[in-house]
Parts: C-alpha cells; sequence; structure tokens
C-alpha cells in the first residue's frame, strides 16, 4: 500500500508534469497560415512569439511581450532574448515578439498588425498558460519602443 504522502507527492509531480507540458517551449506563429500582408512564405514573412516561462514557484501571473529594437531594419539580439530572461527571472512570462522588417518590405502598418496579434494571443491563452490577462504589458526598445506605444 502506497503511503498518503508519497501519493500526495506523485499527484504533486503529475499535475506540476501537465502544467508544465501546456506552456510552449518553441517559437509561435502568430497566424496560422499565411500572415495577413506577407509577401512571401519565408522565415522573414512569418511574425512569431517565443516564450520564456518563469520557474513556477516564482511565477507572480504577469507578462510581457518584448519588442526588440533595431530601427525596423533587423531585430536587436540583445534586447530580446536577455530581457526575456531577466522578465522570467522575476517570476513574469516573457514573450519575445519577431515582427516584420523594412529590409523584407514591410512597414510600420505591418508591424502593428504583427504587435496587436501578439497582444491578442497571450491573452486568448492566458487561462491555459496561468497568467492574468490584466496583468500583461509590453516593452520595446528603440523601434520595439515606438512599436510597443503604437499598439498600447
Amino acid at each position: 500500500m502506497i503511503s498518503p504522502r508519497v501519493l500526495s507527492l506523485v499527484c504533486i509531480f503529475i499535475v506540476g508534469s501537465v502544467v508544465a507540458a501546456e506552456h510552449p517551449t518553441e517559437a509561435m506563429r502568430l497566424w496560422a497560415g499565411k500572415a495577413p500582408e506577407a509577401l512571401g512564405d519565408t522565415e522573414k514573412d512569418i511574425p512569431t512569439l517565443t516564450p520564456y516561462w518563469p520557474d513556477a514557484d516564482k511565477a507572480t501571473g504577469a507578462a510581457f511581450i518584448v519588442a526588440p529594437g533595431g530601427g525596423y531594419r533587423n531585430l536587436a539580439a540583445h534586447e530580446g532574448e536577455p530581457f526575456a530572461k531577466w522578465l522570467a527571472s522575476q517570476g513574469i512570462a516573457a514573450f519575445v515578439l519577431k515582427y516584420r522588417l523594412t529590409t523584407d518590405g514591410y512597414y510600420v502598418p505591418v508591424s502593428l498588425l504583427d504587435a496587436t496579434r501578439a497582444m491578442r494571443t497571450v491573452r486568448s491563452h492566458a487561462a491555459e498558460w496561468g497568467i492574468d490577462p490584466k496583468r500583461i504589458g509590453m516593452i520595446g526598445s528603440s523601434a520595439g519602443g515606438h512599436l510597443t506605444a503604437m499598439c498600447m
């Protein structure tokens, strides 16, 4: 016979595994098919969100979408993943937005579509991801800051 203590630990492990399994770990496409205004079907034409999750014991229920800068010509790597990892270390879920760029033939109205879709995506999955839909923000640097201001 299994002791109640061992049984409760097994249940906690199983529940924890199920909750963790619900969190996507890879970059997610913002649209299931071709994105609106897409000029093609290559990597540069596919906006994504890459999640960074806090440890379960630190999770606050808050989340941020991180929009890297780069003058709408590139996405500054040092303004995406490092910010997201820091936010996650503080208990805040973070999602790095890969938006479409001018060097690939896209302009600000299209990037704004990507940003607003990112916000809607995180809000629509808030309950299953353990995020409070009233505690989702967006932060950006340079062009990403401009995009964040337009989105808000």
